[in-house]
């Protein structure tokens, strides 16, 4: 089984992480298979593991979730063109080559999930004031994400952890 995980740069370019080991652990510390050092990221955020030709993703705890199609999960198995996301970083799920192609939309740094219990897709609908409230909220963690990368740069310093990993 060929699996991936694609992601992109801001500038468009696509970074595939493959998945070889049985398990890959991600996370914020040194020690974890892929480094993702960024605001949001635990240090032991999340595993991957390859298992009888199913890929399955297991949160480790993290205190801000492993998100798989913009759903909270402990754990759950993966398919092609699903949408990991840790942190502020979310990754296309490619097996065996698909999805072919992955836009830049679908993957990279992007704002984070909506979180559990406020969907504003659920049935019924939501409130204006739900919505308002959510943009607030995004623009909250979006300010301080770009306060954070001014300092420290985290998005380069993920791609480059990323490109290390790929042996690049």
């Amino acid at each position: 089984m060929d699996a991936k995980l694609t992601t992109f740069r801001p500038d468009g370019e696509e970074i595939d992480v493959q998945l070889v080991k049985p398990v890959t652990v991600i996370g914020r510390a040194e020690d974890c298979d892929l480094e993702l050092p960024l605001p949001g990221v635990s240090r032991r955020h999340c595993e991957i593991r390859l298992n009888q030709g199913r890929i399955e993703v297991k949160d480790l705890g993290s205190s801000n979730g492993t998100y798989v199609n913009r759903r909270r999960i402990d754990e759950t198995s993966l398919s092609p063109g699903d949408e990991l996301r840790i942190g502020c970083v979310a990754f296309v799920v490619r097996i065996d080559g698909s999805p072919r192609r992955v836009a830049s939309d679908d993957a990279g740094v992007l704002k984070p999930p909506t979180p559990a219990g406020r969907r504003s897709d659920a049935p019924g609908g939501s409130t204006g004031d739900e919505d308002k409230t959510e943009m607030m909220e995004d623009a909250d963690v979006l300010s301080a994400l770009a306060e954070d990368a001014e300092e420290n740069d985290p998005v380069e310093d993920a791609v480059a952890a990323l490109k290390e990993l790929r042996g690049s």
